[in-house]
């Protein structure tokens, strides 16, 4: 008796899962739908994807963003997902998205690329008036392997420098591929602009 009432839970229970899925999936491909359809942003103009660690004057938390090219700008998305409840599935992940912000290209003055131990490396004031001369000897032991792609840019009135970070085994190439399709549209919006 028993073993029929745990069954009959775990089969609930797996059917509740599934259906959850199968709404978040649904979910997922309708927002993807809306971005194309509304802002024509697609994989066709998407650029690269990365997590955003700050330096843009209109996005105050960090997270996972995707950069999109649209009307000679850099369009950044964060996509994400919330838990809602709902009474005749339960719970499941609602994805959705926001547009955060945007670079022009001709503010652009400089893309270029960092590894985790460039940045380490470098000796901050912060850490020179604490230690003295023996800043340059401390080192971090950490191993992350991290690549991070730096825009420099200028929004008119304030120099900015926006920074994504790129993890994994393959960061730096991953980081490497981002700028030089970023370059590559920024030229190519140029070449279209000047032959108008």
């Amino acid at each position: 008796m028993w073993t029929c009432i745990i069954i009959g839970l775990l089969v609930l229970v797996v059917i509740g899962f599934f259906q959850a899925a199968k709404k978040t999936s649904k979910s997922k491909h309708e927002k993807e739908k809306e971005l194309s359809d509304k802002y024509n942003l697609d994989e066709s103009n998407e650029l690269f994807s990365a997590k955003y660690l700050g330096g843009h004057p209109s996005i105050n938390n960090n997270g996972d963003l995707r950069v999109f090219h649209k009307n000679n700008q850099l369009v950044l998305v964060s996509f994400f997902t919330e838990l809602v409840s709902d009474d005749k599935v339960g719970q499941y992940d609602k994805y959705d998205f926001y547009i955060c912000g945007s670079i022009d290209f001709a503010s652009i003055k400089e893309v270029t690329l960092e590894d985790q131990s460039t940045i380490e490396n470098r000796i901050t004031v912060g850490r020179m008036l604490l230690v003295g001369p023996l800043a340059f000897a401390w080192k971090k032991k950490e191993k992350i392997e991290s690549a991070y792609l730096i825009l420099d840019w200028n929004d008119g009135t304030f120099n900015h420098k926006t920074l994504f970070e790129f993890t994994g085994s393959s960061s730096m190439q991953k980081a490497n591929t981002a700028r030089n399709k970023l370059i590559n549209t920024v030229k190519k919006s140029e070449i279209i602009r000047d032959t108008q």
